[in-house]
């Protein structure tokens, strides 16, 4: 899922890719005009992280100015001051049932937290309850790039949210190419980016299938290979073979040279790709990601206690073949 950002001016991605899309309610006005599948969010976390507070009423008056078929719930998520635990869950809860009543033209989607299973099955139990149809789970990204103990906990509790759930279930930032391809193998439905714009911003396109390269102007030191010319070649192959309709019979160069058309072209392979990763580390995640899909809630709950202190191998039930 594409998820929008400040229009830039030009051609906006909705022209040239098809939704749905992720919108913030507190960000651009230049929402696609009554798209099938825009998805709102609440910019909660953005608020929260900048030391403000956010009301289900101020939220209530923005989510009324967008036409949309999906409203993210206020949820207050977990951090150095407020841990995942029962108070906060109880918290969320009471916000997306506010909501869910004063929301009559869209459907309003709860958001749970990466934490134990146990806290997990309580809240998925009061938002089935609730009538709740969709559910997103927030949280994720921070602790599957972090190298350290975070990363299998974090599996294991995407995992046991989706056993829990049986309706769609969304994973909140999680839509870059190697993040949906680890989502996707724990049996999430969705997940959303920004990683189009940001890696064009940086000069760097996605390739479908070989992760990101570097065609910008300046020369660097670090990051991403710069793009060979077969890649760029199979990348045009692959833009003529999917439809892309910016080309008009031209090559890349003029798209590439600039933001927005790294951008747009970012945002269709996206759409149109599928990817795995084969090496490094990120193999190794989705590796034990597939592990971890087919563990019961019972194995899942083990799996978390000794994941989350530090006990990772005895999680996974024994390390994958690669280790990182």
């Amino acid at each position: 899922m594409i998820a929008l950002g400040v229009a830039d001016g030009g051609v906006p991605v909705w022209e040239v890719v098809d939704g749905p899309f992720m919108a913030n309610a507190w960000g651009t006005r230049r929402y696609p005009p009554g798209p099938g599948g825009l998805w709102v969010d609440s910019g909660g976390f953005q608020i929260l992280m900048r030391g403000l507070r956010l009301g289900v009423g101020e939220l209530l008056e923005r989510y009324r100015g967008v036409e949309a078929e999906y409203y993210l719930s206020l949820d207050v998520p977990p951090g150095p001051g407020r841990p995942c635990d029962r108070g906060l869950l109880e918290a969320n809860i009471s916000n997306y049932e506010e909501l869910r009543s004063r929301v009559e033209w869209g459907e309003v989607v709860p958001v749970v937290h990466v934490c134990e299973p146990g806290l997990l099955a309580e809240a998925v139990d009061s938002y089935r309850e609730l009538g709740a149809r969709v559910l997103a789970v927030g949280g994720s990204v921070p602790g599957l790039l972090n190298r350290g103990v975070k990363r299998v906990a974090t599996l294991v509790a995407l995992a046991a949210a989706r056993r829990l759930w049986r309706g769609p279930l969304h994973v909140l930032g999680a839509g870059s190419p190697v993040m949906s391809a680890i989502v996707g193998a724990l049996g999430a439905d969705s997940a959303d980016t920004t990683s189009w714009r940001s890696k064009a911003a940086y000069g760097k396109i996605i390739l479908p299938g070989a992760g990101e390269r570097y065609v910008g102007g300046r020369r660097i030191r670090y990051g991403p290979l710069y793009a060979k010319p077969r890649e760029l070649e199979a990348l045009q192959r692959f833009l003529e073979a999917t439809g892309f309709p910016l080309l008009d019979g031209r090559g890349l160069d003029g798209l590439l040279s600039t933001f927005q058309g790294r951008a747009l072209v970012n945002a269709w392979v996206l759409r149109h790709s599928r990817w795995r990763p084969r090496r490094g580390g990120f193999a190794w995640l989705y590796r034990a990601a597939q592990r971890v899909a087919a563990m019961s809630l019972d194995e899942l709950a083990q799996a978390y206690e000794l994941a989350s202190t530090g006990r990772w191998r005895e999680a996974l039930g024994s390390a994958p073949a690669t280790g990182d």
